[in-house]
């Protein structure tokens, strides 16, 4: 009998694969299931539907391209594609020990708040979109699995793991979907659905048929913030997402995004950011970083250049 596995117990354990695959489905359905490993998958085109059993009931996650669920061991699901798509799929159990000089996943939340932090609320699914390169990091796994020579790769492979569960981490901040309460899940599809445009919370009341008094405690709760706090965060981060992967000017950037003005966009960003969108696409014109001493290296570029005119 298998029982849902708690990130934040794991001590000298680490989370390695147990499989990978890159599926195209053409008119599929799996059935109902579970096992005793995490799971992610990762639609990269197309679409799909995941139903998941769960402690609060039946619950349906549609899937869209860059949006990627991660289910818990012992959760009952079962993946219905209507007419095509392309997912990554990463299979994770625990392993005994990390390998020398390979962090573990305790060492890993120690060092990374917000890891810690999803690792704590992590209970028994949750759907995310992707917008910290998860994507990049999962295609790198499955590139070094690939490789004939593990022995000389198991050290990378395990490092990308870890460093895997840290990007996921990140994405948490504009959470799709949860296992928690119905009312506020429909809220949050709402929401991510309409991001772009001008929605207002009794808009949102109105679609889930609640009070706003019922849907801010809702998010009081859940979020332990405001209806309006969590859309705002929303359209920014989506916003730097679309800074660091684009050349856009910041001012078509606030236009997509729903702003009425560019004046109301540098305001609602500097608000959670601390900087102004200018700023920001300075400070991330070119990054590098290196983790485990060197055993993982990555340099990446984003487009410089742009200003609101």
């Amino acid at each position: 009998m298998f029982s849902l596995l708690n990130l934040s117990d794991l001590q000298k354990e680490n989370l390695t694969i147990k499989s990978f695959y890159l599926m195209n489905y053409e008119n599929f359905n799996m059935p109902m299931h579970k096992h005793d490993y995490i799971e992610i998958m990762y639609v990269s085109k197309g679409k799909c539907t995941v139903t998941l059993a769960a402690e609060n009931g039946t619950r349906e996650a549609a899937l869209t391209p860059q949006q990627f669920i991660i289910i818990n061991t012992d959760i009952f699901h079962s993946l219905h594609v209507q007419t095509s798509a392309t997912i990554m799929n990463i299979e994770l159990k625990l392993t005994a020990a990390p390998m020398p000089s390979c962090l573990s996943f305790a060492e890993m939340k120690a060092g990374s708040p917000s890891l810690a932090q999803f690792a704590q609320e992590f209970k028994e699914f949750a759907v995310f979109e992707d917008i910290a390169n998860v994507n990049r990091i999962m295609r790198q796994i499955y590139a070094e699995d690939l490789k004939s020579d593990k022995q000389d790769t198991l050290l990378v492979t395990q490092s990308l793991i870890n460093i895997l569960f840290v990007y996921i981490a990140r994405c948490k901040d504009i959470p799709l979907f949860s296992s928690g309460n119905a009312h506020y899940n429909k809220a949050l599809r709402y929401i991510n659905k309409h991001i772009c445009d001008p929605i207002t919370i009794q808009e949102i009341a109105d679609h889930i048929n609640i009070s706003k008094a019922h849907l801010s405690r809702l998010f009081r709760d859940h979020a332990g913030e405001t209806v309006f706090q969590y859309i705002n965060r929303t359209k920014v981060e989506r916003a730097k997402k679309m800074i660091l992967n684009t050349d856009l000017p910041l001012i078509d950037i606030a236009i997509t995004m729903g702003y009425q003005s560019r004046q109301s966009f540098f305001l609602s960003f500097k608000k959670e950011t601390g900087i102004s969108p200018q700023e920001y696409r300075q400070t991330v014109q070119k990054r590098s970083f290196t983790v485990y001493h060197g055993i993982y290296q990555h340099h990446f570029d984003t487009p410089s250049g742009g200003g609101l005119k």
